[in-house]
């Protein structure tokens, strides 16, 4: 039951912070923002396996080009250490690797759509994209909280 609760409130403080950014308020990439970011990238992806949007929020006023690089930077250091995490704690399964390779389609075809738009999006900014993601990943979240809860 706590683990829905945790989907459900860190679902709807990205939705917030989505919401906020949008208009609102504009978040200066800084030593304490991307602090902040990192921290919770790390604390919402630990517990809902959404942690990108935290992180891309940081970066959502930056170029597209210095923010897709950043965020490359920060997945390229930040999984490897989870995995070797999860390795030392023996939570790595045969089905976990079963199922990562699943994915491998999915990733295969990221990386084809990333080169197929790459140059299409504004130079100027990756808001718009940034928030659409981060909506996105909001509401699965929020979604398997409230189905989970709902069935607990």
């Amino acid at each position: 039951m706590r683990i829905y609760s945790l989907s459900l409130l860190f679902g709807a403080s990205l939705l917030l912070a989505v919401v906020l950014t949008w208009r609102t308020y504009k978040l200066q990439t800084s030593p304490l923002s991307l602090s902040i970011g990192g921290f919770f990238s790390g604390l919402i992806g630990t517990a809902t396996s959404v942690g990108g949007p935290p992180i891309a929020l940081v970066y959502q006023e930056s170029d597209r080009l210095t923010a897709r690089n950043e965020l490359a930077a920060f997945f390229l250091l930040g999984t490897p250490i989870s995995i070797l995490m999860l390795a030392w704690q023996d939570r790595i399964e045969m089905l976990s690797l079963a199922l990562s390779m699943k994915m491998l389609p999915g990733l295969l075809l990221g990386f084809w759509l990333a080169r197929r738009f790459d140059g299409r999006l504004s130079l100027a900014s990756i808001k718009p994209a940034v928030l659409v993601v981060s909506s996105l990943s909001a509401a699965v979240v929020l979604y398997r909280g409230l189905s989970g809860w709902m069935a607990a």
